[in-house]
C-alpha cells in the first residue's frame, strides 16, 4: 500500500475536521501538515530500525593501490548489519562469497600491527595518511571502520586485482530515505508502518493546530509499536546492525 503525501495531508485534515484540500499547497493548515509529516516521519525512523528499512547497499571501489582494502559507503547510509565479499579465485570452479566479520577499530588495529613487515605478504597500506598493515596474498577476512565512510578490510588478493572491488561486495543495512514535499511523493514506508505514521503524524498536527493532544490517536501509536517490535523480533536474527552511524540511537520509545 503506498500513500502519497497529499493523501496523507488529506487524512490528517479530515482526522482534524479541518477543511479539506485537493493539493498539500491549497491552505495554510495542509501546508503545515505536510511540514509536520517530513518531520514526524524522521522522527519515528530516529526511534529504532525498522524491517522495511533493510536494503542492500552499494558500495564503492576507491582503486587506490596504495590503500587497496579501502571501500566507500555513499552519504545516506545508515547503518550496516553484513558485509560478504567474493572470493572467488581462478583455481574455484563456483562463485564463493565469504561473510566478512567486523571489528571494533582497536582491535583491527592490534590484529594488523601484530603483522611482520618484513614478510613479503605484508603490505604497508596508505589508510589516508596513516601505515595500516594488509596481507597482500588472500582474500579478507575482516573489516573496520574509522570513520564511518570508508570500509577498511585486513587483506586483498594481489594476484586476482590490484585492490578491493566494490562490484564483489555485498552489503546489507539501512539507509536514510530521502523527502521531497509535493502531492505525489510517495511515503517511503510499508503498510504495516503506515497506521503508526498516520497515527504519529495526526497526534502532532492535533498539538500544533488545534493545541489539543489527541489520546485516542496516542493510543494507536504505543499499540502500533508495540506490535511492529513483536514482528521485528520474530522475523529478525539479530536486532542491531554491526555497527552505526551515529545519526540514530537504537531502541524504541
Amino acid at each position: 500500500m503506498s500513500r502519497s503525501l497529499n493523501y496523507t495531508v488529506q487524512r490528517v485534515l479530515e482526522k482534524l475536521n479541518l477543511d479539506p484540500v485537493n493539493s498539500i499547497n491549497d491552505t495554510e493548515d495542509s501546508m503545515l501538515v505536510a511540514r509536520e509529516a517530513e518531520s514526524t516521519f524522521f522522527d519515528l525512523l530516529s526511534r529504532g530500525t525498522w524491517p522495511f528499512q533493510e536494503t542492500l547497499i552499494k558500495v564503492d571501489s576507491v582503486s587506490d593501490t596504495a590503500n587497496p582494502t579501502a571501500l566507500k559507503l555513499s552519504e545516506e547510509i545508515d547503518s550496516i548489519s553484513s558485509v560478504r565479499y567474493d572470493v572467488t579465485t581462478s583455481a574455484d570452479e563456483d562463485q564463493v562469497y565469504r561473510t566478512i566479520s567486523y571489528m571494533e577499530p582497536e582491535d583491527f588495529l592490534e590484529m594488523v600491527y601484530s603483522r611482520n613487515t618484513s614478510n613479503d605478504n605484508v603490505m604497508v597500506a596508505d589508510v589516508f595518511g596513516t601505515d595500516i598493515f594488509v596481507y597482500n596474498d588472500q582474500m579478507p577476512n575482516y573489516y573496520t571502520t574509522f570513520d564511518n565512510e570508508y570500509l577498511i578490510l585486513d587483506s586483498y588478493d594481489a594476484s586476482e586485482s590490484s585492490t578491493l572491488l566494490g562490484s564483489k561486495t555485498v552489503c546489507k543495512g539501512v539507509t536514510i530515505p530521502t523527502w521531497t514535499e509535493s502531492d505525489d511523493f510517495i511515503i517511503p514506508v510499508d503498510k504495516k508502518f503506515y497506521p503508526l505514521y498516520l497515527s504519529a503524524l495526526t497526534s502532532a498536527c492535533s498539538v500544533m493546530l488545534l493545541n489539543v493532544q489527541n489520546i485516542e490517536e496516542e493510543r494507536r501509536q504505543s499499540r502500533a509499536i508495540s506490535r511492529l517490535r513483536r514482528e521485528a523480533y520474530r522475523t529478525e536474527t539479530e536486532s542491531f546492525p554491526k555497527f552505526r552511524f551515529g545519526r540514530k540511537g537504537n531502541g524504541l520509545s
